[in-house]
């Protein structure tokens, strides 16, 4: 009688679809497979055993395995994306990588802690939860999976298409830039898989909870919209690196052309007037500041077929080599004198908007506001225990603030407004004391926690787990300008992480964490000052 076999089940667990989402090409081949083999293997090791058990959520364990497989080909092929985020680690913290870095970390090699530090990061990430670094299975499997890619090191295949795909030599079309730094604020390793979870859940609540607008009859567009904002503004958690700032810095190119990538980020969005039109340029107007822009006419496809020079413009632009390009959706509707004076009323929604008169304006503004706060209050900082407290010394403190700018211009006395009342707090939990900071670059920020935050840095003897607890959820929740003044006036010796036996120096790596926890609370700072014209509000 013929022994029957028992037909082996499929052992691939990561699939050809599941590498080539993280490809900036759509042709697959055997180098794809090669390294699909490699991310299969990388799988097996990772998530054979219960040794995950620690971890309550394993979503993507296939994107993981790319991910890890994506790295080792990033140095197969010096590639160059790896080694961005951790130079720029060095130039931040004096450390190329945060937690794992040892005497035999070597910066121009593949490394245990390189994977290590990705297990960390993106278990971390995708639970919500801030695992203790230095708990054994993250270097375990670190090093079980250094041990099987280092000796493949001699065999491994290579591709000369990073090359080209990442140099730019700055005469290209913006939009065939603009594809590159799409796909890597989409589709990188590094990047796109960060921002994966996030940027599902923004658009999901794009659709149910905001308000699209003007985008109303078209949702479409307005996910675009959104879409485009992560391509240019949105900071991701490896050091709070934009998507431009990132690729400028894999990109092969002069020094200039770096600087032009880089400066993509500064996406100015906002509704626009046409003033005049050249041969190859729109003079745009932005109607909330008055800034003018020369944006290229190629740059909007809708040129040929409306007449923008009588419509008003709901556009976004960047910065291109010397010159403003349109990206993104477009929306341009009938211009009217009423349509005018009510967007000039509304808020700005672009940092980028002012002219350099109006930013010095703005900065001397929160200069003089910071001096009077600090002169009335003596320190940059003041905590109050509730939230009556801190508004009526905010009352009394703002009307200081009018009486110095009444007594540097006396004319203006009989036509001012009178002095603001109302709530100034807000819904801020007042539990363990509300705190005011005047950030000097920026303005007020108003918190909740900081008594406790103070009682706990100042304490001698040892805090309880749950007090531990408060102060890392402080200290890494705080605007960076709220942090870095408690640092430099309050002991810092109970700043730990909150997991019993970990020994990892929080201290050290406070300003990553930071980075790492609130990305976009590390971008430019501009002073939080509107500025609209009287005239306007009064009509």
């Amino acid at each position: 009688m013929k022994r029957r076999t028992r037909k082996k089940p499929d052992q691939n667990k990561v699939f050809i679809q599941d590498w080539m989402a993280f490809r900036p090409y759509d042709n697959q081949s055997d180098y794809d497979l090669h390294y699909l083999k490699i991310a299969n293997e990388i799988h097996r090791i990772i998530f054979r055993k219960k040794e995950l058990s620690f971890v309550p959520n394993l979503p993507e364990p296939e994107m993981l395995a790319c991910i890890i497989t994506s790295y080792y080909e990033d140095y197969v092929c010096e590639i160059g994306i790896w080694k961005a985020f951790t130079s720029y680690n060095k130039e931040l913290y004096g450390y190329h990588l945060p937690f794992f870095e040892s005497e035999d970390y070597d910066p121009d090699y593949i490394n245990p802690e390189d994977i290590s530090y990705l297990l960390w990061h993106f278990f971390s990430k995708w639970n919500n939860t801030f695992f203790a670094p230095d708990f054994p299975m993250f270097s375990v499997l670190g090093q079980k999976i250094y041990s099987y890619l280092e000796p493949l090191l001699d065999d491994a295949l290579a591709t000369e298409f990073y090359e080209g795909f990442f140099t730019v030599r700055g005469d290209e079309d913006f939009f065939d830039v603009k594809e590159r730094l799409k796909w890597f604020a989409e589709g990188s390793y590094l990047f796109a898989a960060d921002l994966y979870f996030d940027r599902k859940e923004k658009l999901v609540q794009a659709i149910e909870n905001d308000d699209p607008g003007f985008w109303a009859d078209d949702p479409g567009k307005y996910l675009y919209m959104i879409m485009e904002e992560y391509i240019y503004r949105r900071r991701c958690s490896f050091s709070a690196l934009t998507a431009p700032e990132f690729f400028a810095r894999v990109c092969r190119c002069t020094e200039p052309v770096r600087q032009d990538i880089a400066g993509l980020k500064e996406r100015h969005f906002s509704t626009f007037l046409c003033k005049s039109s050249e041969e190859r340029h729109f003079i745009f107007e932005s109607i909330q500041t008055g800034r003018e822009y020369r944006v290229r006419k190629d740059s909007i496809q809708q040129s040929r077929s409306l007449n923008i020079e009588d419509s008003i413009g709901f556009i976004a632009l960047v910065p291109w080599q010397g010159q403003w390009w349109m990206t993104g959706a477009a929306g341009f509707f009938d211009r009217t004198e009423k349509i005018i004076r009510s967007l000039r009323k509304e808020m700005i929604n672009s940092p980028f908007l002012r002219t350099e008169e109006q930013l010095q304006k703005a900065k001397d503004a929160v200069e003089n506001q910071y001096q009077v706060f600090v002169e009335y209050f003596g320190a940059p900082l003041v905590a109050f225990a509730t939230r009556r407290a801190a508004n009526e010394e905010m009352r009394r403190y703002l009307k200081t603030v009018r009486e110095k700018a009444l007594e540097k211009f006396p004319d203006a006395r009989e036509n001012a407004s009178p002095p603001l009342e109302g709530d100034f707090i807000g819904d801020v939990v007042e539990t363990g004391g509300i705190g005011i900071f005047y950030n000097r670059q920026e303005g007020m920020t108003i918190f909740g926690g900081i008594n406790n935050t103070i009682k706990y840095l100042e304490q001698e003897e040892p805090l309880g787990q749950e007090e531990v607890g408060e102060l890392f959820e402080a200290m890494t929740n705080y605007n960076p300008a709220v942090v870095e003044y408690l640092l430099g006036n309050y002991p810092t010796h109970n700043i730990r992480v909150p997991i019993t036996g970990c020994k990892t120096d929080l201290l050290k790596h406070i300003w990553f964490v930071n980075r790492f926890e609130h990305p976009d609370d590390f971008g430019e700072i501009f002073p939080r000052i509107t500025l609209i014209i009287r005239e306007d509000l009064e009509e």
